[in-house]
């Protein structure tokens, strides 16, 4: 039995059943009506080794991997133990959540799985714990007010509770405990939890964007097997057909998910930024049904960091394929008025959401961490916006229709557009008196051969600025730097990346120790930069020599693809 497993597994047992294991005073410690309720902060304390604890909140995402495929395994899982509320549950699965915004080093989101490791239901059907950091949650009620909201509309979307996160003793600050779409989950909004859920992030319903949707449930995991395929074809055709699209998607129900969005002023969400939602094929209805996620950035009038899209109208929201489509059909868009007059008449209520805001900003405000006292501005500017916004919606309603962008935004997807190849010698960081690296690059973009004059090869740890800020160097990943001048003159930096366990030799896969990069074109003079310009690079390396100690010899070969991600905010 693995050393590491028996000491993890006894600190768990030692702190958390010290007489008491699974005991609580509150009958409800940890039932639905609880965590998921605006009357109570729980208490959430997670235990686990320390030096696992700092091996895991360092974990970083890597770019290449993440932007290429959203769905890729970012972080590990570790063993833990938790308390909610007083009641110890021993031997669960934890690892680091997020993308990029919300991922942080000193206070990470969280995904807590009870039956990680062995078979138990201490908490009936929640088997899996979502914990927020909020820190893009600047009001720390949004998601909360959010998904409340479209619940009540009829879209169905998670219950939010609040927490005191605790690690080791530590006090992290107010997280949001949202409820996991899973199986449960869509069993009870449903009527069945087995079908196909997708999760859409930078993603769309065109062709080439479909395969960036993670499947996280159901019959098929093949994109080629995916409902999501026939709103494809239909969207594609030069008239949108109501009447076909009414058979593959609830349109009733997307109505309201649309102009919900818009309503709130999700500006991260589908209809603005082809982002953050999910889709699922429900076997009752045969119908594609529509759901919100990563609701933290919304009741807002802030049209997004990016630059890859303008503000939206206020009363509709249109970049998405989709929300486009519908809109330019006359029907579609007199389906999308009526919806979201009645949201104004029925369901926005200004004293209502005001107050409810109050209740929570009093809930929290003991428990806040010093880093989250600034949610009581955000909050301030958060009744602001419920204030304003139905003047602001009834303004477009009266020299209705708003005029909206003539196209969607282009979908997000990945295309191969080149190879690269290399040899190298180098040293780790610097090399030894008297001795030169030597390193052979070949690369083919856009159907153009490359040819260069001089190659300077280098290795060292690979690090992306702020990004990298507070992480403990030696998690960062190693990595080869080939600097190169072509024969006209332009300069190119590639870069290949390695995972810390695979840069060792010998390596029983050092035939296929996966690699991933970057390439930049430069001109002449420019500085160059992490993110390879939206051109990346997946391939393989086989290293001779490996080791990060100053001086000694770094050696291999590698091939990889040249990949690039075109549409959204990559532009093209």
């Amino acid at each position: 039995m693995h050393l590491l497993w028996i000491r993890t597994t006894f600190l768990a047992l030692t702190v958390l059943s010290s007489g008491d294991f699974g005991r609580s005073d509150d009958p409800k410690a940890f039932d639905a009506s609880t965590l998921y309720g605006s009357d109570r902060v729980s208490k959430i304390e997670i235990t686990m080794e320390p030096k696992l604890w700092e091996e895991m909140r360092v974990q970083k995402r890597d770019f290449s991997d993440s932007m290429l495929d959203p769905s890729a395994v970012a972080f590990d899982t570790f063993r833990a133990g938790i308390r909610i509320n007083g009641f110890a549950i021993a031997d669960v699965g934890i690892r680091k959540k997020g993308f990029f915004g919300s991922v942080d080093d000193h206070f990470p989101s969280f995904k807590i799985k009870l039956d990680q490791y062995i078979e138990q239901s201490p908490m009936g059907a929640i088997k899996r714990l979502t914990l927020n950091n909020n820190k893009q949650d600047m009001p720390l009620i949004s998601q909360f007010m959010a998904y409340r909201f479209f619940n009540e509309v009829g879209v169905p979307a998670p219950r939010v509770g609040f927490a005191n996160v605790y690690v080791n003793d530590q006090h992290l600050g107010v997280y949001s405990i949202v409820e996991t779409v899973d199986k449960a989950f869509l069993s009870t909004n449903f009527g069945s939890g087995s079908g196909d859920l997708l999760e859409g992030t930078l993603s769309d319903f065109a062709k080439k964007s479909i395969p960036r949707m993670d499947h996280k449930s159901g019959p098929n995991a093949s994109p080629e097997k995916w409902k999501v395929n026939a709103l494809s074809e239909l969207l594609q055709e030069d008239v949108l057909d109501l009447g076909r699209l009414e058979q593959v998607i609830d349109l009733e129900s997307f109505y309201r998910f649309w102009a919900t969005e818009s309503l709130l002023a999700f500006w991260d969400g589908y209809s603005a930024n082809q982002n953050n939602f999910f889709v699922y094929d429900n076997p009752k209805t045969g119908r594609l049904h529509f759901m919100p996620w990563g609701a933290d950035s919304l009741w807002t009038t802030m049209a997004g960091p990016f630059g890859g899209f303008s503000k939206p109208n206020e009363s509709v929201y249109a970049n998405s394929l989709l929300a486009n489509r519908l809109f330019s059909n006359e029907s579609g868009k007199e389906g999308y008025r009526r919806v979201l007059v009645e949201l104004l008449a029925k369901h926005w209520d200004e004293d209502g959401l005001k107050s409810k805001v109050d209740e929570l900003a009093n809930l929290l405000q003991p428990h806040l961490h010093p880093r989250q006292r600034m949610a009581v501005n955000a909050q301030r500017e958060m009744k602001q916006f419920i204030d304003s916004r139905r003047q602001r919606i009834q303004k477009e309603l009266g020299s209705w229709p708003v005029k909206i962008p003539s196209k969607p935004r282009r979908a997000t997807y990945c295309k191969e557009v080149g190879i690269a190849s290399g040899e190298f010698a180098t040293f780790w960081q610097r090399g030894p008196k008297g001795k030169e690296s030597s390193g052979s690059l070949t690369l083919r973009i856009d159907g153009e051969d490359i040819v260069f004059e001089e190659v300077k090869v280098s290795s060292k740890r690979f690090s992306m600025g702020f990004m990298s800020f507070g992480v403990a160097p030696e998690s960062l990943p190693p990595m080869v730097e080939f600097n190169g001048k072509s024969s006209t003159g332009e300069k190119f930096t590639l870069t290949i990346r390695f995972n810390n366990a695979d840069f060792t030799v010998p390596n029983e896969d050092s035939e296929h120790v996966k690699i991933r990069g970057t390439v930049n074109k430069l001109g002449v003079g420019q500085p160059g930069g992490p993110m390879g310009g939206g051109k990346f690079l997946l391939g393989t390396c086989q290293l001779t020599e490996a080791s990060t100690k100053p001086g000694e010899m770094v050696a291999g070969r590698f091939e990889a693809k040249v990949l690039k991600l075109v549409g959204g905010f990559f532009g093209e």
